[in-house]
């Protein structure tokens, strides 16, 4: 037999197509003739079915390992999409998470301004009552002060009504 044949010499890829294991079993019955030409018959008989089953027995590896290979490209092509779609969760999940942190800071934000602004109010409130009540104590130191005054206004009407009638003379207030 002649090393040129790939597939007999094992220097290659071993590729079992029906075609090529018909052809590769036509050169070995061709051998096996002249061995049985040169020896006889006795000397491949038992060799026979053992090369068919040899021959069939790596078609059926090959097969079974195509299936192999289809279902572990089919898995990989699986355990990619999986990934993908793990790390756009992931992406997504982080995303959502600054948004969060976002959000959140935000939130403390508006809470610090609006306890700013309520204690600005309640300052405000503070100033406007002790105004308010500055006010009152005027308006009560006013209303004494006119109170005050219609006395002192009602006793000089009453001096000067007095002194009118002491004098005798015609003058009004």
């Amino acid at each position: 037999m002649e090393c040129s044949e790939k597939i007999l010499c094992g220097t290659g890829e071993l590729e079992l197509d029906p075609n090529i294991v018909s052809e590769e079993a036509g050169k070995l019955y061709s051998e096996l003739q002249t061995v049985v030409e040169t020896h006889g018959e006795g000397v491949v008989e038992s060799l026979v079915p053992t090369l068919v089953w040899v021959l069939e027995g790596l078609a059926s590896c090959k097969f079974q390992l195509r299936e192999k290979e289809e279902e572990a490209e089919s898995e990989k092509a699986e355990r990619e999409q999986l990934l993908e779609r793990y790390q756009a969760e992931k992406a997504l999940r982080k995303e959502s998470q600054e948004r969060y942190l976002e959000l959140d800071d935000q939130i403390e934000q508006e809470r610090r301004a609006i306890k700013g602004r309520e204690k600005e109010r309640e300052r405000r409130e503070r100033e406007l009552e002790r105004k308010a009540r500055e006010q009152a104590d005027q308006l009560v130191a006013l209303e004494e002060q006119k109170a005050n005054l219609s006395r002192e206004l009602s006793t000089l009407r009453h001096t000067h009504n007095k002194v009118r009638h002491v004098r005798g003379a015609p003058t009004s207030l």
